[in-house]
């Protein structure tokens, strides 16, 4: 019985968290920077779908081509942190800590056996070296910049995204 509960409870949680996101398909406007010194202009609405704690979700988004270097962006995608994957954050941290604490192969079926995330030891290999690999890049950067006193600028509050958000704590050194 707790299991076709907990199930239950993923789909409402999975379909719900899909209304959410299709709220906003991350339209933009009919032009937007596609972050290597062009436009892109706004073509059509893709579907995708992505990897969640609470499942599969599928959702639409603003897709955004640029004709002069051919580089695709998806503002939702960037958002959302999927861009250039279909695992969202929360899958990604438990295939990292699964990965972290047991060979791959194991962790695939401790991934499934738990948290129900359907992913093979090779895509558990590549996602938790990706990021393990960026963390090393943030890690040295923080570092460089302590080393030579570079000031960084905190992050927002957790749960916070807007650019206007500050820290009120004083900064220590």
């Amino acid at each position: 019985m707790e299991s076709a509960i907990r199930a239950a409870m993923l789909e409402l949680g999975g379909s719900l968290l899909g209304r959410l996101l299709a709220a906003d398909p991350g339209h933009r406007g009919p032009r937007i920077d596609c972050g290597r010194g062009h436009e892109a202009g706004f073509v059509a609405h893709r579907g995708k779908t992505i990897h969640t704690v609470l499942g599969p979700v599928t959702l639409r988004r603003a897709w955004y081509p640029c004709s002069v270097c051919k580089h695709r962006s998806s503002p939702r995608d960037e958002q959302l942190g999927v861009t250039g994957t279909s695992l969202t954050p929360g899958p990604r941290r438990m295939i990292d800590r699964a990965g972290a604490a047991v060979p791959f192969t194991p962790a695939a079926r401790l991934l499934a056996d738990l948290a129900g995330l359907d992913v093979n030891a090779e895509a558990v290999q590549r996602t938790a070296e990706a990021d393990g690999r960026a963390a090393a890049v943030a890690i040295t950067a923080r570092a460089e910049a302590i080393r030579t006193r570079t000031p960084v600028p905190l992050p927002p509050p957790h749960g916070r995204t807007s650019s206007t958000s500050r820290s009120t704590a004083p900064a220590s050194r």
